[in-house]
């Protein structure tokens, strides 16, 4: 419930020694507001404050001898003291020995308290220019020095007498807990303004207008701080709470506010309201008392001196236990030693240093190697794991990443390109509801220059990832245990753990051996990637169940498996392993599925591209042939006439994605000049210390060239999947 403060503020008296025609030098007197408390000079002059009653309902005036306000007689302010005592409520101002030459420039007088230097008046538009302190002062029971703003106009040149009225609103809280409040900072929770360059249209009869003018709207402070000194010790119950005001232009918080308060020992509470909340002008807001309840707060981070990377790309750094940052990166690129597949490194340390030179401190982090046939080559990928969530180069926020070292890919971006296939589809709610999103970095560990790495999303569970149920151990009822289940297919799995299992035989298709093959017969490998250790028996043996389900529907030619799983998702994830021309998902490798609660059985997401794809002439995969279920459901009439239903939807989607790489990878431009030099002085440079076997057909040729032919390929292979193809693809 709003409380007004009292109308006006107090009347105060303006006394001119002289007032001579136009264009002979005047003496003129000058006015200050006071307050009944006077406090030191605060480096701006004195200044007056208002005070709370003892009810902490009205709001009134007074002055402290020698206070200053401004006078406007042109559009500068003139300073003027009060000649009073403290404690009076009106008075005479004289000027401070200021002498005016040539006659006044405006028809009636205007004034502000308090007094600035920089004061400015539109007399137009009756609009003095004024600055909302960032900082506020603690007054017991009151507001600060200065933090008022109150302003009056005369009727005209010969009216001396000057009325003041308040132009702020203020905000009571109350605080309680016995705590010592060093500060307060005040937030609005939709980005209100609250400080900084103000505009106050002084001739309103209802009273001065505050507004931020556009230019100063980016300026603008968002937060309000109020200094508590030495610290104000709180009462020790909510009947004893301590009051602390803050004076602030009327204001709407159109979803609450939030306060922070630190203690003279360091710690620090946040305290928030979401309901709206709106404050007019000449009113006191008062906010219910609650209890401070301080926790430590967290020292800034100091940033070291990190090794110089000059490829005009964002460096990672990540500094292993006992490990300091130094000046300088050594060039040996070799494995750094103590990172290895099955144990994270704990207690290591990151930083992010962007393009512009901005240093982010990603606190505590952990790494250990990642991959399987990728881990036997000299230049090692890594998982990457953070302490607490953050959001790396404008991707969501997370913990878990994944540093791909594309040490086989002569152009670094197989796949990014195959990746951002994917992503496109989704974005356009085709096929995929989610593909991982990457951006290329310069790694350097324990001040071991790693060189390119390409930083991705893990692919896991999470509201920004693969969003899904995340299940717990408790998920055993009939629906609950319905998902979400995370899996992958891939034939690096390790033997005997719960999670992971192999489905029923089914006949193979395939006509050599592969893994997984008893004589004619195929049997898929399962890996249970979410949830994973905390999985109970009920819901590994509801999955395994469920898998062989739709398994055993799809090879035996049934219906039922048409509403177990989500066909545009297993049509697009071939359409584009087809279009890259990837062949692990024959084995099958890195062929994630998903599955939420009461949902159906997804495709996806996309991964692993580096490896034999893009390649010049390819054509057909085996993907459609004899990766998964491919060759059953590719004989049910209505996953067919699906696939030629998509293919026309998603192949100009795949022609744009490749139109916009084939564009922007080229030499003339130089925006992407920095990302082509790290790729290539990165190839070189692990070509030289492990050879490199030639799986993609582009290792021999320089770097644009490479960009080139990759798109295309793509492009040449996009346009090859015609009808005459996708008849193929669904010939008996």
């Amino acid at each position: 419930m709003k409380t007004h403060i009292t109308s006006l503020f107090a009347f105060l008296a303006l006394l001119v020694s002289s007032c001579d025609l136009p264009g002979n030098p005047a003496t003129l007197t000058d006015m200050t507001f006071t307050s009944e408390i006077v406090q030191p000079d605060n480096g701006q002059g004195p200044a007056t404050r208002t005070y709370i009653d003892g009810t902490g309902t009205n709001v009134r005036m007074h002055w402290t001898a020698n206070d200053a306000i401004a006078i406007f007689f042109s559009t500068y302010g003139q300073k003027f003291l009060f000649q009073g005592k403290t404690g009076d409520r009106g008075g005479a101002f004289a000027a401070e020995s200021v002498v005016f030459s040539g006659g006044f420039e405006t028809d009636r007088y205007y004034a502000i308290y308090p007094y600035r230097e920089d004061l400015l008046l539109d007399e137009t538009n009756g609009v003095i220019t004024t600055i909302l302190p960032a900082t506020q002062s603690y007054a017991e029971r009151s507001f600060g020095l200065g933090a008022s703003v109150m302003t009056a106009v005369t009727q005209n040149r010969n009216d001396y007498h000057l009325s003041f009225s308040n132009a702020l609103c203020f905000l009571k809280l109350q605080v309680y807990g016995g705590a010592k409040v060093k500060t307060i900072a005040l937030q609005g929770n939709n980005n209100e303004p609250l400080a900084g360059s103000v505009e106050i249209d002084t001739r309103p009869e209802s009273g001065p207008v505050v507004s931020f003018p556009d230019e100063s709207q980016l300026s603008a402070s968002l937060t309000l701080t109020l200094d508590c000194g030495e610290g104000v010790t709180t009462g020790t119950t909510v009947e004893e709470a301590t009051a602390f005001f803050f004076a602030l232009p009327p204001t709407t918080f159109t979803k609450g506010f939030t306060v922070t308060i630190t203690d003279t020992e360091g710690n620090a509470a946040t305290k928030a309201t979401q309901k709206t909340i709106d404050i007019e002008r000449n009113r006191i807001q008062p906010m219910e008392a609650f209890l401070l309840e301080t926790k430590p707060v967290e020292p800034e981070p100091v940033i070291p001196n990190l090794p110089p990377v000059n490829n005009g790309l964002p460096v990672l750094y990540v500094y292993m236990p006992g490990f300091e940052p130094a000046a300088a990166t050594t060039t040996d690129l070799t494995n750094v030693s103590g990172i290895d597949k099955e144990n994270w490194i704990e207690n290591s340390h990151a930083y992010l240093k962007d393009v512009d030179g901005t240093v982010t401190d990603l606190g505590e982090a952990s790494i250990r190697g990642r991959g399987n046939t990728t881990w036997n080559y000299v230049k090692k990928p890594y998982a990457f794991k953070l302490g607490k969530k953050a959001s790396l180069l404008g991707m969501p926020a997370d913990k878990r990443w994944d540093l791909l070292a594309n040490y086989l890919d002569r152009t670094r971006l197989r796949n990014d390109l195959a990746l951002e296939l994917g992503r496109r589809l989704a974005e356009r709610g085709i096929g995929f509801d989610w593909t991982p999103r990457g951006k290329y970095v310069e790694l350097v560990v324990n001040n071991v220059f790693l060189g390119n790495y390409y930083l991705v999303e893990h692919i896991k569970v999470a509201k920004n990832r693969v969003n899904i149920k995340e299940m717990k151990s408790m998920d055993i009822d009939e629906e609950s245990i319905t998902g979400g289940y995370l899996l992958e297919c891939g034939i690096e799995m390790d033997e005997g753990e719960g999670h992971q299992f192999w489905t029923n035989y089914f006949p193979d298709t395939y006509p050599y051996n592969r893994h997984g093959k008893s004589g004619n017969n195929y049997h898929l490998p399962v890996m249970i990637k979410s949830p994973e250790e905390d999985i109970t028996p009920e819901q590994f043996n509801w999955f395994k169940n469920y898998i062989n389900g739709v398994q055993s529907s799809i090879v035996n030619h049934g219906n039922s498996w048409l509403n177990d799983v989500d066909i545009d998702s297993f049509i697009c994830w071939m359409f584009v392993q087809e279009v890259v021309g990837n062949y692990e998902p024959l084995h099958p490798k890195s062929a994630f599925m998903h599955k939420d609660r009461g949902g159906k059985l997804m495709m996806g997401p996309l991964w692993d591209f580096d490896y034999g794809t893009f390649k010049q002439d390819y054509a057909m995969t085996p993907v459609y042939h004899y990766s998964i279920w491919y060759p059953y459901m590719l004989k049910d009439a209505v996953f067919k006439a699906r696939v030629e239903e998509l293919w026309p939807i998603v192949k100009p989607i795949l022609r744009e994605v490749c139109s916009e790489y084939a564009a922007k990878f080229r030499s003339s431009n130089s925006a992407v000049m920095p990302l082509a030099v790290s790729i290539d002085n990165d190839w070189v440079r692990w070509q030289n210390l492990g050879g490199q076997p030639s799986v993609n057909g582009d290792e021999g040729i320089g770097v644009w060239e490479a960009f080139k032919r990759l798109t295309d390929n793509l492009s040449r292979r996009i346009n090859q999947m015609n009808d005459t193809e996708i008849n193929n693809m669904l010939s008996d």
